[in-house]
């Protein structure tokens, strides 16, 4: 997932010595990296966790494409990419 990649990236720029946190909870990651995040950013994070989780086990699978339109997917990409785009900025 890129925004765990990203999450990941910014917190070994400012934790050099140390090896990021193997986790996978992208609110977890960011509360760990010091991001300050907002009641709306928490909350995507969250739902995003539960798209991770519902695609890596078989029984969610099958709920999890009962929602995911293409319209559900495109407005989720849309966020990813400007979450995504945010992230980046703040490690360059």
């Amino acid at each position: 997932m890129v925004l765990e990649k990203i999450l990941k990236a910014y917190w070994v720029k400012f934790n050099k010595d140390v090896n990021h946190p193997k986790i996978h909870n992208l609110l977890n990651l960011a509360k760990q990296s010091n991001i300050q995040l907002d009641g709306k950013l928490e909350e995507f994070f969250d739902k995003v966790n539960s798209f991770m989780l519902e695609c890596r086990y078989p029984d969610y699978k099958e709920q999890f494409y009962k929602f995911a339109t293409k319209e559900f997917a495109r407005n989720n990409l849309d966020k990813i990419i400007e979450v995504y785009q945010w992230l980046k900025s703040m490690i360059q």
